[in-house]
């Protein structure tokens, strides 16, 4: 696994420009390039899986082909460097969707870039240019508990956009785009025989990404498994690929809840049981919802708070979960463009891009201030041309806003800031699911056909087996009558509690402890009992934080009046739950 990720730098010298590279490896391979480094775990080329220097260095062994050809082939949140042996030049290849973020300064003498957004920071504070904390991010993170309508957390750090890669020479710096890009969207095809053949493609992929990950030798393959469906589209992969026997299975969190009865019994009619090994091993616990936060920030150094923190142990395990399945089905809850024949445009998708309580349509009580949402819109217009550049079809508007925002900053990031622990990888990624999924048309995309389509190609038996929420829909049935409605058998397969290989470091801290009361106000509105339990503790905290950063400054980027307001009494619906713990977080992430 990636530990030490290179920080590439471009300074101007004379008449020319000097490229240093600060940290990583230096392998000499047989082909063209000589290896630097990796930051994340995914494939290229088809089958070689890659989750450190030294594997990228052996799949580069006689190696001919083009940066270009190389980068386009990555599947996974993973980024490559890699120098031409006969150029000089050194590229930072991220894989084609930008899930591994490169992050650049621009400074007088140069640039400075890497995909580890930590380390830049730490470079940058040692030659004197330590860059400021962004609290426009952090607003925008709070509003829509997700990053990339603002690229960085940090002022000054810029982050390349997707489907691109850099060149550093003696010319100097440069960004180019990925020949894939053009390639992808150019089949969009609503016809039969297009949606088939890119159906067919995207298996191809999807197997292929499997079949790779299964080969690599590592003491434990685990696959995830809840009740929705992209985890079992990667189930039916492995299915697929012929290497189902070296997986276990894991579904985590409440024995009697959804998920884990729904992959319980779907576990039992395949002749499997439930792991409670997620591939994840913790040394330390964090001791409190607080320490949790801090831990998780710092980890993603202000990306999100995901599950990646310093508490965990390094594993070689490979884990498999799903996560750009999402790219298959309508995004932001279905919404509906609201204009008629004119379509989607930037202000439809405003509001749900900024989530529930930053939203534009409510602008007087949106906890972001006016500058931070016309700064949006202006991000969000500019992602609108640029889908009319690629020739995205307008009815596929939000889908596209979802892909180059949340896949990247959320969905990717997760990969990738755990990649330093385990080798976590998502099989779905396949820039064939683009083309795919806006094949269909809305209404269709909107009732999981694009989805349930590619499942059943894969693994009939799997897709049409009932999930967590009503997925096939009746209209579906309609329109494909060849396809049964499955069931699950009544039986659910065991529980097997894996042995404990490091056990946890628990210190004592603030814990709250989970009431009846708790526990019915979790089921009306629809969150785990520990977030329902835990507010008040993250509303009162947040409130410390408000109070110690002040209005002046917070006032640059949130609309402190509604803030406050959000903070003074107890939440009583979903959106304001997850808000109060997000705006704590955020803060205590900005103000460390």
């Amino acid at each position: 696994m990636s530990l030490d990720v290179p920080i590439i730098s471009s300074e101007k010298s004379s008449e020319n420009f000097l490229v240093k590279i600060s940290g990583g490896h230096r392998i000499i391979t047989t082909g063209r390039f000589i290896v630097l480094g990796t930051h994340g775990v995914g494939v290229i080329d088809g089958h070689h899986f890659i989750t450190s220097a030294q594997d990228l260095a052996v799949a580069l062994n006689g190696y001919e082909g083009t940066p270009d050809k190389l980068g386009s082939s990555i599947r996974g949140a993973l980024t490559i460097y890699i120098e031409d042996r006969q150029s000089g030049e050194v590229y930072i290849l991220s894989d084609p969707f930008g899930s591994s973020i490169v992050f650049l300064n621009e400074h007088n003498n140069g640039v400075t870039a890497s995909s580890s957004l930590g380390r830049l920071v730490s470079v940058l504070e040692l030659q004197g240019r330590k860059p400021g904390k962004s609290l426009r991010y952090a607003a925008l993170l709070a509003s829509s508990n997700n990053g990339g309508i603002s690229k960085s957390p940090y002022s000054g750090i810029d982050s390349i956009d997707q489907w691109s890669f850099i060149c550093f020479s003696v010319s100097g710096v440069k960004i180019n785009e990925y020949s894939l890009a053009r390639e992808v969207f150019s089949k969009i095809d609503r016809s039969d025989g297009g949606i088939k053949t890119l159906q067919n493609m995207a298996i191809d992929d999807i197997i292929n990404n499997v079949k790779a990950a299964s080969r690599y030798e590592a003491p434990n393959h685990v696959c995830h498994l809840t009740g929705g469906m992209d985890s079992r589209t990667v189930l039916g992969a492995v299915i697929e690929s012929g290497y189902s026997s070296k997986y276990s299975i894991h579904c985590g969190g409440d024995p009697l809840a959804d998920d884990m009865m729904i992959a319980r019994k779907l576990a039992h009619s395949l002749g499997k049981n439930i792991s409670r090994d997620s591939g994840l091993h913790f040394g330390m616990l964090p001791g409190s919802p607080a320490e949790n936060s801090r831990w998780s920030m710092h980890e993603t150094a202000g990306l999100l708070r995901g599950p990646a923190n310093p508490g965990l142990h390094r594993s070689n395990d490979v884990v498999l979960s799903g996560g750009f399945g999402g790219l298959l089905r309508n995004s932001f809850g279905g919404i509906d463009s609201g204009k008629g024949e004119r379509g989607f445009s930037a202000d439809t998708v405003l509001s749900p891009m900024l989530g529930s309580l930053g939203s534009m349509s409510i602008s007087s009580k949106s906890i972001l201030n006016a500058d931070i949402i016309n700064f949006a819109s202006t991000e969000i217009n500019s992602a609108v041309l640029k889908s009319e550049e690629l020739g995205v079809p307008n009815d596929a508007l939000p889908e596209f806003l979802w892909f180059r925002f949340r896949s990247r900053y959320y969905v990717g990031e997760i990969s990738r800031s755990l990649s330093k622990y385990v080798n976590r990888f998502d099989p779905l990624y396949t820039p064939w699911l683009l083309p795919l999924a806006w094949s269909y048309p809305r209404a269709e995309r909107g009732n999981n056909y694009a989805h349930l389509d590619l499942l059943c190609e894969i693994n009939e038996q799997l897709g049409m087996m009932p999930y967590d929420k009503k997925r096939i829909t009746d209209s579906y049935l309609d329109d494909r009558p060849a396809r049964q409605l499955g069931s699950l058998p009544e039986v659910m397969s065991d529980l097997e509690i894996s042995d404990v290989r490091v056990r946890p470091l628990e210190p004592t801290g603030i814990k709250s402890p989970i009431s009846t009361e708790h526990y019915a106000e979790a089921r009306r509105v629809g969150l785990p009992p520990a977030t329902v339990a835990d507010s008040e503790f993250f509303r009162n905290e947040a409130k410390r934080l408000v109070a110690a950063i002040g209005p002046s400054e917070l006032s640059q980027a949130f609309n402190y009046e509604e803030l406050t307001q959000l903070l003074s009494r107890p939440p009583k619906w979903r959106p304001q739950f997850r808000a109060i713990r997000d705006v704590h977080d955020v803060l205590a992430w900005y103000s460390a």
